[in-house]
C-alpha cells in the first residue's frame, strides 16, 4: 500500500500556491539578490508545470492578484516569503536535494513524500499494544493495528499529503516521533530533544512541548506517574519557544497572519498596518468553525465514547491515554490561534489522540483476554 502511495505521489505531485513560495525560499539560500531568487523561481515553475497550471499558480483565480505580484514583483516576492520562513528543516532539506541535481520543485515533493512515509511508519509503530497485553502478535492484534493504521491514514489523507509540497508531514513526524519516544519510556530525554528540534520543521510545534511540560507538572503535583520530569519538560519548553522566536524573527505577527489569510491577501504585507479587532476575529472563528473535517468529528465521537464507558475511563490512568485526551482541547486552542480546520494542520495532535485511543482499546480489553486465558488454563 505504501509503495502505491509513493509511486502515485511521485508521478502525480500536487502543485498549489505554496509550491511557488517554498521554491522561492529555497532559492534565497543561494541567490545573491531577491530579484535573482524570484527569477529562478519563475524559471523553475515554467519548466516543471504545464501551461495551464503555470498560469494558475502565478496569478489566475487568486483574489487581489497577490500571487501574480509575487511572481513578477520583487518587492512583493520578498515580503510574501516571510509567511513560510518558519519551516527551515523542510526547506533546507529540499535545498540539499537540489544540490544533488533535483529541480527545486521536485526536491520539495521528495522531502514531503519521504516525510509522509516516515509518518506512516510512526503511526504503525504507535498502534503497538502496551507491554501488559497478552499475546501482542496475535492475529486479532495485527488485524486491529492494520485497521487502525488504515483509518488514521484515511482520516488525514496521507496519500494527498505525500503528493503535496508542504511541510506538514515533516512537522508531524517530528512531533509524533518525539512523543512516542517520551511515552514509551525507553528514551524520554531523546524524545524531548526531538520535540524541540520539531520547531525547525514547523515553528508552531513549540505548543506540544509546552503541553507536555504542563502535563508533567500536573502529574507531579498530583503525585501521578509522568513520562518525564517536570523540570526537564519545562526546560525543553523554554528551549522550544526560544528556538521558535529565532525561527520567526522578522515575522509580521499573529494579527497580520490572521488578517492576511482570512480577511485580505495583501500584495505588500510588510507595508500594511493590520487592525484585527475582536468583532472581525470572532466573525472569522464563526465562519471557519463550520468547516470541520472528518478527523475532528471522529475525534470528538471517540472522546465521548471513551469518557462514557467505565472501561474507557479506567484507561485514563495511563499517561499515554491521558495525554492523548489533552490533544482534543489543544486542537481547539490551535484552531482559535489560527481559524482553519484543514486536517493537515491537525495531523500531530489528533494523530497522537487516535494513537491514544488505540492504546485505550488495548488497555480496556486486555483483562477480558487474560480472563479467557485463565479460564482455558
Amino acid at each position: 500500500m505504501l509503495a502505491i502511495v509513493a509511486v502515485l505521489a511521485f508521478t502525480h505531485p500536487r502543485q498549489d500556491f505554496d509550491l511557488m513560495a517554498y521554491v522561492g525560499l529555497v532559492h534565497t539560500y543561494d541567490a545573491p539578490t531577491t530579484e535573482i531568487a524570484r527569477e529562478r523561481t519563475v524559471i523553475d515553475l515554467r519548466r516543471e508545470l504545464d501551461d495551464e497550471r503555470f498560469a494558475w499558480i502565478t496569478g489566475r483565480d487568486y483574489p487581489g492578484k497577490f500571487t501574480h505580484s509575487m511572481a513578477y514583483d520583487t518587492r512583493s516576492f520578498g515580503q510574501q516569503l516571510s509567511w513560510f520562513r518558519g519551516r527551515p528543516a523542510f526547506t533546507r532539506a529540499a535545498w540539499l536535494l537540489s544540490k544533488a541535481g533535483l529541480p527545486v520543485p521536485r526536491a520539495l515533493h521528495v522531502v514531503t513524500l519521504l516525510s509522509t512515509l516516515l509518518l506512516a511508519w510512526i503511526f504503525y509503530v504507535g498502534t503497538h499494544p502496551p507491554q501488559q497485553w497478552a499475546r501482542p502478535e496475535s492475529a486479532f492484534v495485527l488485524l486491529f493495528r492494520l485497521a487502525a493504521w488504515v483509518g488514521i491514514a484515511a482520516l488525514f489523507h496521507l496519500g494527498e499529503l505525500a503528493a503535496s509540497p508542504l511541510s506538514d508531514p515533516s512537522g508531524a513526524a517530528f512531533v509524533l516521533g518525539g512523543l512516542l519516544l517520551v511515552f514509551d519510556g525507553k528514551s524520554p530525554r531523546a524524545g524531548l530533544v526531538v520535540l524541540v528540534v520539531a520547531v525547525l520543521a514547523r515553528s508552531d510545534n513549540a505548543i506540544y512541548v509546552a503541553a507536555l511540560a504542563l502535563f508533567a507538572t500536573m502529574c507531579a503535583l498530583q503525585k501521578k506517574p509522568a513520562p518525564v520530569r517536570a523540570a526537564e519538560a519545562s526546560f525543553s519548553a523554554l528551549a522550544a519557544f526560544a528556538l521558535r522566536a529565532w525561527v520567526e524573527r522578522g515575522s509580521y505577527g499573529w494579527a497580520a497572519l490572521v488578517h492576511f489569510r482570512r480577511v485580505h491577501f495583501e500584495i505588500y504585507p510588510a507595508d500594511v498596518r493590520h487592525r484585527l479587532d475582536l468583532a472581525t476575529y470572532l466573525g472569522i472563528v464563526k465562519t471557519w468553525a463550520l468547516e470541520v473535517y472528518a478527523c475532528e468529528v471522529v475525534a470528538l465521537v471517540a472522546l465521548v465514547v471513551l469518557l462514557a464507558l467505565p472501561r474507557g475511563r479506567a484507561t485514563l490512568a495511563s499517561p499515554f491515554v491521558s495525554f492523548a485526551v489533552w490533544m482534543v482541547p489543544l486542537s481547539i486552542a490551535r484552531f482559535l490561534a489560527f481559524p482553519d480546520w484543514d486536517s493537515r494542520f491537525f495531523v500531530a495532535p489528533l494523530g497522537f489522540f487516535f494513537l491514544g485511543m488505540t492504546r485505550a482499546f488495548f488497555l480496556a480489553w486486555r483483562p477480558r483476554e487474560a480472563d479467557r486465558e485463565d479460564a482455558t488454563a
